[in-house]
This record gives C-alpha cells, structure tokens and sequence, in this order.
C-alpha cells in the first residue's frame, strides 16, 4: 500500500487515537485530569516518534552518503504501517503486569540518568527491537548503504529520542511535578515537544509541501492546549 501525505497523518492519527483510548479503557483507573492529559499526550507523541527517527538518521547518513529526494519519500510511506505497533505498547504493558514507571537500578552508571521513574515498561521494551529492525531493512533498501553503517545511524536516532523525551525532558518534568504541580510540569514537556515536533518534521513538510497547512494547524492546535495547561499550572503555584 502506497501512503499519500494525507493518509500518513491519518493513520498516525487514528493510531494515536487508538493507544489513547486503550490507556484510558485498560490502564487508567479514572477519568481524571491527569488520566486524560497522559492518554491524550500519547496521541500526540505518536507524530514525535514517527518524524524523529528517520529524521535523525538520515542527517546521519548523509555525512557519507548522498540520499535523493524520492529515496526519502519512500522511507517515509513505507515506515508509516510500523506505527501498527503502537497501539500495542500498553496492551503488552497491561496483559505483563508492567508500569509506566520503572526502577532501573543500572542507570545510576549513567551520567544525567535517572534510576527511578523512568518510562520503560513491558510494551515498549517488546517494540523497541521491531523499531531497530524495521528501519535497518527499510534505509539498507532504499538508500543501499552497509547495514552495519544503517544500524548505527537507527540506533543513533532513536537514542537521541530517548535521552530527550525519556531522561532529559522527563527527569525536567518530575523536578517541576515535585516543586509545583502536575500541570505545570505537563505544559513545560509538551510546549518544549510541540516545537521539537515542528522542527523534525520540516523535512518531511518539505517533501510533501501539500500538508503542511494540515499539520501546522495541528500543531498550533496542540500547543494552544498545552499553553492553556501550563497557565493554569502557573494559576496554581500562584494561589499557593
């Protein structure tokens, strides 16, 4: 199946969609403020993920290797059906017993790790070699480098993901979760996403130029909310 521009935001869409709902039908035990935001961020970390990855690997790439513009598009439809596994993230989490937040004792070794609260549960310990794998064939394909070369330019990108979003920018989040409120902490981590997200997402804009009214409303939409949030978090540690 060939991806149109269109039917890639669609589907990431609806892929979003569905892990937010199974969050809030199967992991959640309420419908509180707090259940709703983390479901719905899910929603909209799906389009995070799907742009961070090739993006970063292919500025890695291309510090050997040339990659045309049709070789580009062409990653970008076909890793949209590996977005399939998403869902399944906390449906793997839920049927193992598994949190969201984990202990890793071994990250202490780690500069800027955290060992506590760390976002690595079952699901997506299960999916993170299918990710590897996916995108290893998909770039060895389309760009026909050495698969050791493509494997290190994966691993790089979705590193980078991890350390921003998983360590840094969440190890920000519980500072803020502890010192003040949770809302406070939730605008921060997605205004700081949202502009991340525009930023890995221009070349796949450049590419097809003719969604890129779409997303940006998206976008736009997304941070209103996320601004709206963090002022009310603001509010909070106003009123004391």
């Amino acid at each position: 199946m060939k991806f149109s521009p269109h039917s890639i935001l669609l589907s990431l869409f609806i892929l979003g969609a569905s892990r937010m709902l199974i969050e809030l039908l199967f992991y959640y035990d309420d419908y509180s403020f707090v259940s709703l935001s983390a479901s719905y961020s899910m929603l909209y970390y799906v389009f995070t993920i799907y742009s961070s990855i090739p993006y970063w690997a292919m500025r890695i790439v291309r510090i050997k290797t040339e990659i045309d513009d049709s070789a580009e598009r062409e990653i970008y439809r076909l890793s949209t059906p590996l977005w399939l596994i998403y869902p399944l993230v906390p449906v793997i989490t839920i049927l193992t017993g598994s949190s969201y937040s984990v202990e890793v004792p071994l990250f202490k070794w780690i500069p800027t790790f955290m060992t506590k609260g760390n976002f690595l549960p079952t699901g997506m310990i299960a999916v993170i070699p299918v990710i590897l794998l996916y995108f290893t064939i998909l770039f060895q394909k389309k760009i026909h480098i050495n698969l050791p070369a493509v494997f290190i330019a994966i691993a790089a990108s979705c590193t980078i993901l991890y350390l921003l979003f998983y360590q840094w920018l969440l190890s920000l989040f519980q500072l803020v979760l502890k010192e003040y409120n949770y809302a406070l902490g939730f605008g921060i981590y997605h205004l700081i996403m949202a502009v991340y997200l525009q930023f890995v997402m221009k070349r796949f804009l450049a590419l097809f130029p003719g969604v890129a009214a779409v997303f940006r409303g998206f976008n736009i939409f997304n941070s209103i909310i996320f601004a709206f949030i963090l002022l009310y978090g603001i509010l909070l540690v106003i009123k004391g």
